[in-house]
């Protein structure tokens, strides 16, 4: 698993902590510089579905299906996830994406 593959996969984990399903949708930049860190990530912003276990159950195969867009779902946050190092440890953060809005940090 490549660098890139095992930062997603973090956050993943991150969102199952909280009893949630992260489904990546895109890449959003703001990279790390990863050769500072021994941790073998690739590390950027991400966006995607954060979903309740009920909602990935309805919507999985609708969303890998297609492509939607933020509200055709609106019951289901649409998120971008963030990054920032605190000294060496790196903090995962769920911004929840509103249309004409900043993101709000989600606390899970």
């Amino acid at each position: 698993m490549d660098g890139f593959a095992q930062w997603v996969e973090r956050v993943k984990q991150e969102a199952k902590r909280h009893g949630r399903v992260f489904l990546l949708e895109c890449f959003e930049g703001n990279e790390r510089d990863d050769t500072r860190y021994a941790d073998g990530l690739e590390v950027q912003d991400l966006s995607g579905f954060l979903l309740t276990a009920q909602q990935a159950e309805t919507y999985q195969q609708r969303i890998h299906e297609k492509r939607l867009r933020q509200g055709d779902l609106p019951d289901v946050d649409f998120v971008f996830v963030t990054w920032e190092m605190a000294g060496d440890t790196l903090e995962i953060f769920f911004e929840r994406a509103r249309l004409f809005a900043a993101p709000v940090r989600m606390t899970l």
